[in-house]
């Protein structure tokens, strides 16, 4: 409640700031439809009057309409800043309140045949990627998926712990920095175009290019003598070259147009990316992570964000290029467009091999701040101790997707005896307890914190087989998906060992059959030195633990009928199930 009570504080904050910008802007656009009157106004009496105070007047309101536009659009996206900044902590009180997830989900990124992200439910509605995603940009929900599905090696587990730590304390920077990232939302569209548009660098002709500055100094000394001397050749002379000016421009026309094809978008993009490049690079950060990503924003040679606010610069001034007025009298005159191209291309061969690596560094720090975020939503939650002996154990674990106030955790260690063979009646936990156990190992190898008091975990490979689907594209039945994915962990285990969750397996065959399968799938895991659990409903599995005491053991999830009801307490305990629920339940819903 505590996290509630701050982005409500913060969520009234942003709103009160909202209702003041938008009543400024609203006394700016006042301001400026004034100035805008006021140089029509002093046209008619230039005019009307031929008093040289009016061009006076004229001059002093164009200027104050250019300053007073620029604070206008200055105004105005600084509201959008604060509004967006008043929806994202209002997003928060919704979800912390359980009432929605106002995120993206992911669904995107389910794969079926991934090794434990669709066991896991990693995405998808109400996944762990729809409670974790605070990501703003396309490439930060890629990365934020991606580290997801992809560990980390061991020393940068515990670089992304120490990133994560600092990141989850900057509260206003970690919202700032979603805020720029939401204001023009982008797609893997728009970033594959600008990727590869950054890539394709010409040049202007060389002929053109040496023509192209002779023009404009002929055009201007010849303006020159028409203003002094008056004669009809020199205005003739000024129209030549006004012409020749134009069809060099004319020459280039294409390559304007190909540069141009998705400019509205691509500038957009640009001034979103240069924004976010600013807020990170103007920050001080302390952890080796960040201090390297900003080495590699701003360098000695380069500032990333001053660099994407040129571009944007120059795709502005170039996009004056579908103004037939801008074109007549900049290209007609100086060739202001062709060396506004020029300077594009300039750019490409200065940066754009700079670009991807930019935005992936964008991409790395959302995905850390997602990670952050749910720290500071869980400040209980604690990064694991890392090793690489094998050791696996956790104090109170428990699923971080279930609310505090009905989560309940266990105690649990793969130290002494390295597998496990659970048991319990239906809804009595086994399926959570083993997500809590694979979530909190995936989360783990990303650098993320975990819900539990004390972890200590070897980041090892993780396989799951709990909730494989049929999939009629292939033609593949549920038991032969099945038994691929026990293929493919028993391919793996050959040359390294891992840690192994298995739920009720080889469900599409009989008992008898299942039965065996079972235990000789545990007997070659055992020989294997797997490390993990197994959960069963078939109480003879158990028995196997008598021929391997050392490495497997027993332990349960117990049902209690208290007042005629099922009682669910969800605590790990040791030993074999006793009770069941199926007959009970059955009984009372009157189906038997």
């Amino acid at each position: 409640m505590i996290r509630i009570d701050t982005y409500r504080q913060l969520s009234d904050k942003y709103d009160e700031a909202v209702r003041k910008l938008s009543a400024q802007h609203r006394q700016i656009g006042i301001w400026r439809l004034t100035a805008a009157v006021c140089v029509i106004l002093g046209i008619y009496l230039i005019i009307k009057f031929e008093t040289f105070i009016f061009m006076v007047i004229i001059i002093l309101a164009i200027l104050a309409f250019i300053f007073i536009v620029k604070w206008h659009d200055r105004i105005g996206k600084e509201k959008k800043i604060k509004n967006a900044l008043h929806q994202i902590n209002l997003d928060e009180i919704e979800f912390l309140s359980n009432k929605s997830i106002p995120f993206n989900n992911g669904h995107q990124y389910i794969e079926h045949q991934h090794a434990y992200a669709f066991d896991l439910d990693l995405f998808g509605d109400r996944s762990l990627f729809h409670h974790l995603n605070r990501t703003g940009t396309f490439i930060g929900r890629n990365t934020l998926a991606h580290s997801l599905m992809h560990p980390l090696n061991d020393e940068d587990i515990q670089h992304q712990q120490e990133a994560i730590r600092e990141i989850s304390g900057m509260l206003d920077w970690r919202q700032k920095l979603k805020a720029l990232a939401i204001i023009h939302p982008d797609d893997s569209s728009i970033l594959d175009y600008l990727a590869t548009w950054s890539q394709e660098i010409r040049r202007i002709p060389k002929l053109i290019w040496i023509t192209s500055h002779i023009l404009p100094v002929l055009f201007a000394l010849a303006l020159v003598l028409l203003i002094i001397f008056k004669e009809p050749i020199y205005f003739n002379l000024l129209a030549i070259l006004l012409i020749a000016n134009l069809t060099i421009f004319g020459s280039e026309f294409k390559s304007f147009k190909k540069e141009l094809s998705d400019i509205s978008e691509i500038d957009k993009i640009v001034q979103k990316y240069a924004s976010i490049l600013q807020h990170i690079e103007a920050h001080s950060f302390g952890s080796t992570t960040l201090i390297n990503a900003k080495k590699e924003l701003l360098t000695e040679k380069y500032s990333a964000a001053n660099a994407m606010r040129e571009l944007a610069e120059i795709l502005a001034k170039i996009d004056t290029v579908n103004n037939a007025m801008a074109v007549l009298f900049l290209s007609g005159s100086s060739q202001y467009h062709l060396f506004k191209l020029n300077a594009l291309y300039e750019w490409k061969r200065k940066y754009g091999q700079n670009i991807l690596q930019w935005f992936n560094l964008i991409g790395n720090i959302e995905m850390l701040s997602s990670y952050g975020n749910l720290f500071f939503n869980n400040p209980n939650f604690i990064f694991p101790e890392i090793n690489h002996d094998f050791d696996l154990a956790f104090e109170d674990l428990g699923h971080p997707l279930i609310r505090e106030d009905v989560r309940v955790t266990n105690d649990i260690s793969f130290e002494d005896q390295p597998f496990i063979i659970l048991t319990g009646s239906n809804m009595s936990g086994k399926s959570t307890f083993l997500r809590s156990l694979g979530i909190s190992i995936v989360l783990t190898r990303a650098g993320a914190p975990i819900c539990a008091s004390r972890a200590v975990v070897h980041p090892m490979d993780v396989f799951v087989s709990m909730r494989l689907s049929d999939s009629l594209a292939d033609s593949e039945s549920f038991f032969y998906a099945e038994v691929k994915r026990l293929q493919q962990i028993m391919q793996h285990l050959t040359n390294h060992r891992a840690f192994i969750l298995l739920d009720e397996i080889l469900r599409g065959t009989n008992s008898d059959d299942k039965r065996k399968g079972t235990i000789e799938v545990i007997k070659k895991m055992v020989g294997k030195k797997a490390i993990g659990a197994i959960a069963t409903h078939d109480l003879e599995v158990c028995k196997i633990v008598d021929l391997y005491p050392s490495y497997l053991v027993n332990r349960c999830f117990e049902v209690e009928i208290i007042n005629n009801d099922l009682h669910f307490d969800y605590k790990l305990r040791p030993g074999i199930c006793q009770n069941q629920s199926a007959s009970f339940l059955m009984k009372k819903m009157q189906i038997i």
